[in-house]
């Protein structure tokens, strides 16, 4: 994707970083951005950092979750994925495979993504959806706090999501891969 700036009166192209560059970049701390930044489509973009509703469904989804994922996966928080060369994407929670990391855990692999959404939601649902899609995650839900609603992604491919659902808070909801993993947004959400 080509993108320009103006600079001295005239457009100017945008140099994307790749992935190596991104880490290398965080590595000597050269990025001017205080909280997580992730690469899309090589540009770094900054995270804003989460608000305390956005933070506490995180944690009370990390602690409803950590009892149901299945053998043979692992959960995290905020973790680096390495989905292309130009795109880094660090969900809020992701499931994948035991013995993989961000770096080599492709999208078709990874049992879920979460986003949590209170002042993110257009960012997920349009920004990060398509992304996701084209890499070939096949489960990405975004929890819309605002609206109690649960926005649920699938059937991935290169025009983004061929099924896209919007759940009510209250209404079990089962990841893609694993059907043992059923969540109630209203009940660990408004438990915490």
């Amino acid at each position: 994707m080509n993108r320009t700036v103006d600079i001295a009166g005239g457009p100017r192209p945008l140099a994307p970083l790749d992935s190596t560059a991104y880490y290398a970049m965080l590595a000597a701390d050269a990025l001017p951005f205080d909280g997580r930044v992730e690469l899309i489509d090589g540009m770094p973009i900054e995270v804003k950092a989460s608000n305390s509703p956005h933070g506490e469904a995180l944690f009370a989804l990390v602690g409803a979750m950590g009892r149901k994922i299945p053998p043979g996966f692992k959960g995290g928080t905020d973790i680096a994925f390495v989905l292309s060369d130009t795109l880094v994407l660090a969900p809020d929670i992701a499931i994948v495979p035991k013995g993989m990391d961000g770096r080599d855990a492709q999208g078709e692999v990874i049992l879920l993504v979460i986003e949590i959404a209170d002042t993110s939601l257009a960012h997920d649902l349009k920004t990060k959806a398509p992304h996701y899609a084209i890499q070939g995650v096949r489960d990405y839900w975004v929890v819309d706090l605002l609206h109690r609603k649960l926005h649920v992604h699938r059937d991935p491919g290169p025009a983004g999501y061929g099924a896209v659902t919007v759940r009510d808070w209250d209404t079990p909801v089962s990841a893609l891969l694993h059907p043992d993993l059923t969540l109630t947004l209203a009940v660990i959400i408004e438990a915490a």
